[in-house]
């Protein structure tokens, strides 16, 4: 159930993400948009929604980069997230 949190979390924070001057959030939202469905980001049409890629998101951000995946479910990348959280 975390490990769907924490992805459903990641997604909305990476489809926010798609807009930027290039960081590694952005970086992640483009390996995780290949395979991702499109994510409400709360924003109207035409609008942008800035999040900050900073503390966790950053770091989480950064283990979707290190690892070149998005999948969820591997373990290695949950174990990432989980430290990114402490």
């Amino acid at each position: 159930m975390k490990k769907g949190l924490i992805a459903a979390a990641l997604m909305g924070l990476l489809g926010a993400f798609g807009v930027g001057c290039g960081n590694v959030c952005d970086d992640a939202g483009d390996i995780c948009s290949a395979d991702a469905e499109p994510v409400e980001d709360g924003a109207e049409d035409g609008e942008t929604v800035e999040v900050e890629c900073t503390g966790a998101a950053e770091c989480q951000a950064q283990c979707v980069v290190d690892a070149d995946s998005c999948d969820f479910t591997d373990a290695d990348l949950a174990k990432c997230f989980g430290a990114c959280e402490e």
